[in-house]
């Protein structure tokens, strides 16, 4: 196989233009786009962060994708298994179980069993852990 050939074949298998130069694109593009603070916060808080709204002529808004690198965050997401552990109230509390119900209760009285039935309410040094895990909870 000759010299030629070789580099032909390489050439024709190269994916697009080298890495820096898609780099020094995207920063002269975010360079020009810039986001207030209000329209990126009301964008997290219904998932569309990076995005923007452009007003346009039809009638639902357009959404443009800012390609920063400082723009990239991602949806508030529920961790299930949090969820069905805890119950948040209408006043903002967090309840959660006992332990010590799950098994080995036949040396337990019926009196310890019910109290440890009742749901009781988390602890301050949880509750910080908790806010993190349901984060579209409203918990106080």
């Amino acid at each position: 196989m000759s010299l030629a050939f070789v580099s032909h074949r390489l050439n024709a298998l190269s994916l697009g233009p080298p890495r820096s130069a898609k780099v020094k694109s995207l920063s002269r593009t975010s360079t020009s786009c810039s986001v207030p603070l209000h329209s990126c916060l009301s964008a997290r808080r219904n998932g569309v962060c990076g995005a923007q709204l452009l007003p346009s002529t039809h009638s639902t808004a357009k959404i443009q994708r800012i390609e920063a690198v400082g723009a990239v965050c991602g949806k508030l997401k529920t961790r299930k298994a949090a969820a069905k552990r805890y119950k948040i109230t209408g006043t903002g509390k967090v309840l959660t179980r006992r332990p010590g119900k799950q098994h080995i209760n036949e040396k337990k009285s019926s009196k310890k069993l019910s109290q440890l039935g009742k749901l009781k309410q988390v602890d301050h040094g949880d509750l910080i852990k908790v806010k993190r895990c349901l984060p579209n909870a409203s918990i106080k």
